[in-house]
């Protein structure tokens, strides 16, 4: 009897609680009518991607947007090979309201990595590096946007 009804107190439980995505866009109360970008195309396309699912209802912003990527060489083994690398993401926006630019700001992320000997797999990792570093840049616009809406 008792596991009859701990069974249907855990079912009614588990079908009672949905799942919504944090960053689903009804949170946000802008979107924006116009996104416009330069630089970096890889990064360009991943974070316009971020900002176009946003559909806000109130407030309507265009953003302009300009990417630059820059891998350095952080260490060198004993031969004079690169050993660590680091991959900088770096954006720059501007937030527009009403033909008025109410923000304008940069924002960097960083990576560092260990050399991979096979270079196709260092190149798919960097572009894996680099996608997640873009979605994470998206992220801080939408966060930075909200916070001066406020």
């Amino acid at each position: 009897m008792i596991k009859k009804i701990f069974i249907t107190l855990l079912v009614l439980l588990l079908f009672g609680c949905s799942y919504k995505p944090i960053h689903s866009g009804s949170e946000y109360g802008f979107s924006f009518e116009s996104i416009s970008s330069s630089g970096n195309s890889q990064i360009n396309r991943v974070v316009t991607n971020n900002l176009e699912r946003i559909k806000g209802k109130n407030i309507k912003y265009k953003i302009n947007f300009n990417s630059a990527k820059e891998k350095k060489i952080i260490s060198k083994d004993a031969q004079g090979d690169p050993s660590i690398f680091e991959l900088k993401i770096l954006i720059n926006f501007q937030i527009i309201e009403n033909k008025k630019v109410i923000l304008d700001n940069t924002l960097i992320k960083k990576n560092t990595y260990n050399n991979i000997s096979d270079k196709f797999e260092l190149e798919k990792y960097e572009d894996i590096v680099t996608k997640n570093l873009a979605s994470n840049i998206a992220l801080s616009i939408l966060n930075t946007i909200s916070n001066v809406g406020k």
